[in-house]
């Protein structure tokens, strides 16, 4: 089975529906800004990602987190930047998320089973590769989600 395999398969699209939209609105309700930060912020999410995709959006994220001088956009970008790498640490993690969905279904290959560095260098290029690609398929739904969720919660503000 290959990662396209569950791109097609009706499992992927419960996935998309119940199991993002949790994990989505588990990671919105996880941020805490002292203050609101501007809608802006949000709304270049949805067109980064159409026109650029994940690797788009991981690049507005590092750029976002580095130039911006206001401390809650800061951390909103700091924690988008940890939603879409694989931070040990971040349990709210999409690149977790579909890392365990990999693993899961056996598409990911345990580089512990080989003693070259290079073999363990090429497992690891392998997997990276493949929850890039699932991450690629899934990275819209999940932040439509998100924002929706971003913009419930913080509507009092």
């Amino acid at each position: 089975m290959e990662v396209k395999d569950i791109l097609q398969s009706p499992d992927f699209k419960v996935l998309l529906d119940e199991g993002l939209r949790q994990k989505a609105c588990e990671a919105a309700e996880a941020i805490e800004l002292p203050k609101a930060i501007s809608k802006s912020q949000l709304y270049v999410i949805p067109s980064v990602i159409q026109s650029s995709g994940l690797v788009g959006l991981r690049a507005l994220a590092e750029h976002q987190k580095e130039k911006k001088k206001d401390d809650e956009i800061k951390a909103f970008w700091s924690f988008i930047d940890d939603l879409l790498n694989p931070n040990p640490n971040e349990k709210k993690s999409l690149c977790r998320y579909a890392e365990k969905l990999l693993r899961d279904k056996n598409l990911l290959k345990d580089e512990s089973e080989s003693d070259s560095k290079q073999e363990k260098k090429a497992i690891r290029k392998d997997n990276k590769a493949k929850v890039d690609e699932l991450m690629e398929s899934i990275i819209g739904v999940y932040f439509e989600h998100f924002t929706c969720q971003f913009f419930y919660m913080k509507k009092g503000r």
